[in-house]
Order: structure tokens, then sequence, then C-alpha cells
């Protein structure tokens, strides 16, 4: 997910219609663009989720916390065993994605809802499918049937922004008291005219979006 196509960052389309409501409530802090140190998944994570020897997994469940990784996209073996070395320390990985079948993020919700019940204090790791290629295939076609009338001239990646925006949105409602944390990976060279262009900042630059301090003045 690139920032450059996000409204809350400055982006001329409204593809982010609920999180710039729930940051106006307060409820969370918009951050600057974060530059992703990898333009791939896999070395994205590991510069992300790793410290000198220990794994951040690690360092969550050393404090105490329940840590749960729920999942829209595939087991990772094909990424040299990251998931392995990332996620293995958790004490529960779900994935909703089955047998290669097509999965919606909107599905995660109710996942994500059934692994905060029952454990507290608890972590719990969202990893969507955002807009990874090829964007369009990302979005219900219900969704789009009802903010059709709102999202005049959007290409198939706004739609993709517009749909995570709903889901990130349904996942933060879960819990009012809960602290989060929201980025990617890495972004997209959308109109770079090829598949993950380095020469592209729209590559590079990523949101970074974490709880807010209450009611914004």
């Amino acid at each position: 997910l690139t920032s450059r196509r996000m409204g809350v960052y400055g982006y001329p389309k409204d593809t982010t219609p609920e999180l710039a409501r729930l940051i106006a409530e307060g409820r969370l802090e918009l951050k600057p663009e974060r530059r992703a140190t990898k333009q791939y998944t896999a070395r994205a994570l590991m510069d992300m989720m790793l410290d000198d020897e220990h794994t951040q997994v690690w360092r969550v469940r050393a404090n105490g916390y329940r840590v749960v990784l729920v999942s829209a996209q595939d087991r990772w073996e094909r990424y040299c065993g990251i998931e392995q070395l990332l996620f293995d320390a958790c004490d529960e990985r779900v994935y909703i994605r089955q047998d290669g079948k097509s999965v919606y993020d909107e599905e995660l919700v109710s996942a994500v809802k059934k692994a905060m019940e029952g454990h507290s204090p608890w972590v719990v790791y969202v990893h969507m499918m955002g807009s990874h290629f090829l964007p369009g295939e990302r979005v219900p076609e219900a969704f789009r049937a009802a903010k059709g009338g709102k999202a005049v001239g959007f290409d198939d990646y706004d739609w993709s922004v517009l749909y995570t925006d709903h889901v990130v949105s349904q996942l933060v409602r879960l819990d009012p008291s809960a602290e989060i944390y929201f980025t990617s990976d890495h972004g997209e060279s959308v109109n770079a005219g090829r598949w993950r262009d380095p020469s592209d900042e729209a590559m590079w630059y990523v949101p970074e979006i974490a709880s807010g301090c209450g009611k914004a003045e």
C-alpha cells in the first residue's frame, strides 16, 4: 500500500474517508509517511520485525502478551521460511485463506474478533491482502456497488485503497481501548508503467498510523 494514493496523505481523491474520520475523532494519529527499507515483502518484514537476534513476537510474548497472527494471505513457505522465522513464536496462527481460494479482507474482522476473546493482554498481527497485484480483484463487487456514487473517477488501485480503509476502520472499532499500529511493508509503482519500479517514489512511501490521544480539538 503506497501512502501516495491515500486521501489522508494529500491524494486528491477521497480514498480514505473512514481513516480520516477516526483521525478527526482523535482515535488515530496520522504520522509522517514512512520510507520502506525494501520493495519486497520478505526483506521488508525482516527489517521491520527483527532486532538483532530476537523477533518482535518473542519480545512481545516475553512481556506477558498472548500473540496471534491472523492472515488473509497464503502461508509463506515460498518466502524462504520467513513465516517460521518471524511468526513461529506466535501462540496461534490463523489463515482465513484455505486451499488457495480467494478471500476478501473483510473476512479478517470476525477472525480478529475471535482471537481477542477470552485472552488478555493480547497482541494481534493482521496481514491483509490489501492492494496486492491485481488490486481490482481485492474488492468485492457488492462493495463497489454500495460505494459507486462516491468513487467517481477511481481506478482499480483507488478502489483497493478505499476497501482497505473500510476494513481497517472496522478493525479499529472492534475494541475502543486497543492500541493500534497500521503500516505497510512497501508501496507500489502504480503509474510507473512497470511492476515494482524502484525509481518510482510511490514504491517506497507507506503509511504510518497509530493510536491517538483522544478527542481531537
